[in-house]
């Protein structure tokens, strides 16, 4: 598996901080070494390069702003587990109901 590695250093009202988030959602790792090569390659050691950081917290910081879909992959996952459980607990009820008033659907 590979990932990439940047750091980055910037200053804030005097203050110093240093980070390796590239962006919001946590960094991954994947088989495409090409894919993580482009990432470093993208920030070569020594560039200036754009910093985005929170006003409040500039410990908050990222090179690349916004969302992106592997920010909202666990969020779908938990979505599609919490509709499950909810068509689950739907059809429980209605059998539960349904054999509670004697409703076994013979004639």
């Amino acid at each position: 598996m590979y990932s990439a590695h940047v750091v980055y250093s910037f200053e804030v009202d005097g203050e110093k901080f240093e980070s390796n988030r590239l962006w919001f959602g946590g960094d991954y790792s994947t088989s495409d070494r090409s894919e993580m090569f482009e990432i470093v390659k993208k920030y070569p050691a020594g560039q200036d390069v754009t910093v985005y950081y929170s006003a409040d917290d500039p410990s908050q910081s990222v090179l690349t702003p916004g969302a992106f879909a592997s920010s909202y992959i666990m969020y779908g996952i938990g979505m599609a587990f919490l509709g499950i459980g909810v068509l689950l607990l739907c059809i429980l009820i209605f059998v539960a109901v349904r054999s509670a008033f004697g409703g076994s659907g013979r004639a």
